[in-house]
């Protein structure tokens, strides 16, 4: 009770930042990816088999499409959906908490360097409203908790050397490109230490072994098949220096910060930026004051670090997510600017309050707009409503048939419909050509399996009614040999076709 009345202003500030991150959680950002999906059913199927929907046991990789996604997030996950059900909110819960905590690492990390209390408030204030750090926290983002590990094994390197490797080892659970900076920011973050007053801290064989295991953690994980697998998706086609330098300079382009330039769309709002332009000036005029006055430089080396994972890729570039952890030191750079003015322009650090204060308010009405909201159309913005409409009509028909493409609707609908993972999971390693059964539907990795469904249909003299999905993509002409089959529903957004819904009765002869 004593920490929190001496730190009141900094559990104030975490106050508003979880709020600012649950605040309807359930129904912002619109639309449930299929990464929230993935880790909706995975953990639902964890905490009911121990096992995901391959039946591998405590798996460390989930492969969806050769990505071998790390799995911490569907283990942090567990105890929210035990505690608040099947639902929207609970899957998102975890990245937002762990969001918001990230407050106090940064606090003390801050304060370790700059030796300074009101810059490190004002960093953790600007974390709390920042866009970039609050729609990701927001939208079950495994690279929010990786930071936050991440962060926290910094801060706490000083005191609690072991404590500190155990949380970087463990960051490497939660994103791929923690296992490329964890060790990078560790090494020179132990390099700073031992040349500062902190030195007779890190004199130890713990400091030492600590930072040799990690580096070979890393190592290992990087390297191993599943690591291999998904750098060969994303790297660079052809990883020569300058290429690697090209792809790193748009990731110090004011269009990366303040534009619509970083990717994944799905994390971006409209006309805002992922950081506000007064924190960015503020970002610019912090940079100028630490090279006057020469101190807190290690914050521009880790700023400049920061991409360095993301610069070896392609895929989905400029990627905030994998340029994620330059943020908690951009803002650290940004509260330096920001507390020059309080120190000796006050009306100017008023203005730019206000001004902050300004943006944020115009990141939320965009935010939380449920009309014209650009992010929704990247984020599977029908396929939740179509996993509806098929329970709701699944007693209806004899069979439904159900495409996979582009991904397949099922951990929609078992996890939010009431099913046990032990059961559907049997179905699912049953499948074969990737199509499998479960009770009266059918998934079939066909983009448009119509033509196969009312085959089938005629075949099976007890379907007198069938229901076939199809990818939006699909003609909207019916089959010539099944005249009589009609499309009844259209699910779509923005005028785009994302779900075409066929119903067929066969006539037989």
């Amino acid at each position: 009770m004593q920490f929190v009345k001496k730190n009141k202003f900094l559990f104030i500030i975490f106050l508003l930042a979880l709020i600012i991150r649950l605040y309807n959680l359930n129904t912002f950002p619109l639309g449930f990816h299929v990464d929230e999906a993935k880790v909706a059913w995975e953990s639902l199927s964890i905490i009911k088999t121990l096992k995901d929907d391959h039946g591998n046991l405590f798996s460390l990789y989930y492969n969806s499409f050769g990505d071998y996604r790390p799995t911490g997030i569907f283990y942090a996950s567990i105890p929210f959906i035990i505690l608040f059900g099947r639902n929207v909110f609970a899957v998102r819960f975890a990245s937002s908490l762990f969001g918001a905590l990230t407050i106090f690492p940064l606090y003390f990390l801050s304060y370790q360097i700059t030796k300074n209390k009101k810059i490190s408030l004002l960093s953790c204030f600007l974390l709390s409203i920042i866009p970039w750090h609050v729609a990701t926290s927001r939208a079950t983002s495994e690279v929010v908790i990786s930071g936050f590990l991440i962060l926290s094994s910094l801060a706490l390197l000083i005191r609690k050397p072991v404590l500190s490797f155990l949380l970087l080892g463990l960051s490497f659970l939660f994103y791929h490109s923690a296992r490329v900076m964890s060790p990078i920011l560790i090494f020179f973050w132990v390099y700073y230490l031992l040349a500062s007053e902190y030195r007779k801290f890190l004199y130890s064989k713990k400091t030492f072994i600590g930072l040799f295991l990690v580096t070979l953690f890393s190592s290992f994980l990087l390297f191993s098949p599943q690591g291999e697998a998904r750098l060969s998706q994303v790297a660079l086609p052809n990883p020569n220096l300058r290429n690697i330098i090209i792809n790193y300079t748009t990731y110090l382009d004011p269009n990366f910060f303040i534009g619509d330039i970083a990717k994944p769309f799905r994390y971006t709002t409209a006309n805002v930026g992922i950081i506000s332009i007064p924190i960015f000036v503020l970002f610019l005029l912090g940079i100028y004051i630490i090279l006057k006055t020469n101190k807190n430089k290690i914050l521009l080396l880790f700023f400049a670090l920061g991409p360095i994972p993301a610069s070896l890729t392609l895929e989905d570039s400029p990627n905030l997510h994998r340029a994620f952890f330059m943020l908690p030191f951009l803002i650290i750079i940004a509260a330096i600017g920001l507390n020059y003015f309080y120190e000796n322009q006050k009306l100017i650090f008023k203005i730019f309050l206000f001004c902050i204060a300004f943006s944020f308010i115009s990141f939320c009405i965009n935010y939380f707009n449920t009309t014209n909201n650009i992010a929704f159309e990247y984020r599977d913005p029908q396929t939740k409503s179509l996993s509806n409409y098929i329970y709701q009509n699944k007693n209806n028909y004899d069979l439904i048939y159900v495409t996979n493409d582009p991904d397949s609707p099922y951990p929609w609908f078992y996890f939010f419909h009431g099913y046990n993972p032990k059961d559907v999971n049997k179905a699912l390693e049953a499948g074969y050509n990737g199509k499998w059964q479960y009770e009266n539907i059918v998934w079939d990795n066909t983009r448009c399996p119509r033509a196969n469904a009312f085959d089938e249909a005629l075949k099976n003299k007890n379907i007198k009614k069938i229901l076939v999905i199809d990818n939006g993509q699909c003609t909207t002409d019916p089959i010539k040999t099944h005249e009589d089959a009609k499309i009844i529903k259209e699910f779509s957004y923005n005028g785009t076709v994302n779900y075409r819904v066929w119903e067929y009765k066969p006539i037989r002869i």
